[in-house]
């Protein structure tokens, strides 16, 4: 029997998306606009080695030395389990506020929203310390001026100011920058590697057996005792991998694209990174001299290759911190449309409400700018209480794998009424036992050195904080049927600005 000719625009993937969307209770509302390769990008660019490796390299070489590369498989490995974990809730479940749904559905809406504003931190804190930490400084460095605390501050406002622009011209604008930066940072970082080992075999100033070399500068507690500590290299480093999850709902094919972008963006990242640690440490001419220098990895370009290679490595890094900046912010309002659409948070109706032209969520996308510029000047005029907040955002995304983890070991089962093109199987005791294990041990070695106790406690008052907005404002609300999953319905759909 001949089949209806298919309306122009017809895709089997975007009605695939749309029928998702009706299966959990929404209206299609966000523009799905997002391919595979978008997809990865976007995790790849929030992982962000090369910010990650600028801000902790030197804290490794300085615990155990060069030897502190062997840490990052280890770390990698950990991580890959947590992601086998995420890519099949984000499969089953590919909604934009992913971990709030994903805890949301498996276990309870309050369980959802403590996520949820752990999430919610991390992103604001983390995007407030790349500002005014790392990309102010590097802009200062790149144009070799040196700027006071109030020049500092305007470049970090900048960038949120740039970021919130491209977020309010629309999804696609986002994601070409993001795509172009990705591109830049991968090749940036792969040659950077070959470069360094080239020079290293062209210039040899001591052995392969030196990438073990503990460097004698770990202090008093011994190699041993080290370890832990150097745990935090790859532990800074490869989180943000499922970022693509929550833009589910603007990706086209998000029950395919989602768990593929997820594994591929960090095991890409992972592999990235590992390369250039080893010609790092290879090229590291003193480890103690390295070490001490306020900026490590630049400081051993600047030896092998001069100022000119120099400013080029800085410009490449300047660009991976902005696109991990802007889709930061991308995902921060996608996180806070779905909670604004289940009614779980304040102002909900109005933070619900989407673009009519971008089809996006511009007033979250607006919130969060004001969120971040907010904790830039608090830190500004705060820097030793901005600390705590910086060092927090190490914490949380472990405590946010491990409630997802958890999440998933617990009520598993309820996946099986959810479609998915990916699943653990029979395996899926095993690795979400092992993640656990994983993410426990990691959060041991984030929260336990005595240092990082103001930062324990930065993540508790955090935690408390979505606590007590769940006695007083979520809880009543969830039990009068104001709020809960799958609230949106046609006549009580996100309104669209005018």
């Amino acid at each position: 029997m001949p089949q209806p000719p298919k309306q122009p625009g017809y895709s089997p993937e975007a009605s695939d998306d749309a029928e998702v969307m009706r299966d959990f209770g929404y209206a299609p509302a966000l523009q799905r606009r997002l391919r595979p390769l978008a997809m990865f990008g976007i995790s790849f660019s929030f992982i962000s080695i090369s910010a990650g490796l600028y801000t902790s390299f030197g804290f490794g070489l300085a615990t155990l030395g060069t030897a502190s590369i062997w840490v990052w498989p280890v770390v990698l490995a950990g991580q890959l389990l947590v992601a086998l974990v995420i890519a099949e809730l984000g499969s089953r479940v590919p909604l934009a506020g992913y971990s709030y749904h994903w805890g949301a559905r498996l276990i309870g809406s309050g369980y959802g929203w403590i996520i949820a504003i752990c999430t919610l931190a991390f992103f604001t804190f983390a995007a407030a310390s790349a500002a005014i930490n790392l990309f102010a400084p590097l802009i200062a460095a790149f144009f070799g001026v040196t700027l006071s605390a109030d020049g500092l501050l305007a470049i970090a406002l900048g960038v949120v100011a740039l970021g919130l622009v491209l977020n309010l011209v629309g999804i696609v604008a986002a994601a070409w920058v993001n795509n172009a930066g990705v591109w830049i940072e991968i090749v940036a970082t792969l040659a950077l590697a070959v470069a360094l080992v080239v020079a290293w075999i062209l210039h040899p100033h001591r052995g392969v057996g030196s990438l073990v070399n503990t460097g004698a500068v770990h202090g008093s507690s011994g190699v041993l005792g080290a370890i832990p500590s150097a745990f935090l290299l790859g532990l800074f480093c490869l989180t943000g991998f499922e970022l693509a999850a929550d833009l589910s709902e603007d990706a086209i094919g998000a029950r395919r694209s989602v768990p593929r972008a997820v594994l591929f963006a960090l095991a890409s990242a992972g592999i990235a990174g590992f390369l250039l640690l080893v010609g790092l440490d290879l090229a590291t001419p003193n480890i103690a001299q390295v070490s001490s220098s306020s900026t490590p990895i630049l400081a051993i370009v600047t030896y092998w290759f001069g100022p000119v290679v120099t400013r080029i490595v800085t410009a490449a890094v300047i660009v991976a911190i902005f696109v991990g900046f802007m889709v930061g912010m991308t995902a921060e309002a996608r996180l806070i449309f779905a909670l604004a659409r289940d009614r779980v948070i304040p102002a909900s109706r109005w933070l619900s409400g989407l673009g009519e032209r971008t089809k996006s969520p511009v007033r979250g996308v607006v919130v969060v700018a004001v969120l971040m510029a907010a904790v830039v000047v608090y830190g500004h005029f705060a820097s030793n209480t901005f600390i705590l907040l910086v060092d927090s955002t190490a914490i949380l995304p472990f405590v946010v794998y491990l409630m997802i983890v958890a999440a998933f070991i617990v009520r598993g089962r309820r996946l099986a009424e959810y479609a998915t093109s990916f699943s653990l199987g029979r395996w899926r005791p095993l690795v979400a036992g092992i993640a656990l294990v994983w993410t426990l041990a990691a959060l041991a070695m984030l929260t336990l050195p005595h240092a990082y106790r103001e930062a324990d406690y930065t993540v508790l008052a955090i935690i408390a904080l979505g606590v007590v907005w769940y006695a007083v404002g979520l809880r009543p609300r969830l039990r009068s049927g104001v709020a809960g999953l799958g609230r949106e319905q046609t006549q009580d759909a996100p309104g669209e600005l005018v």
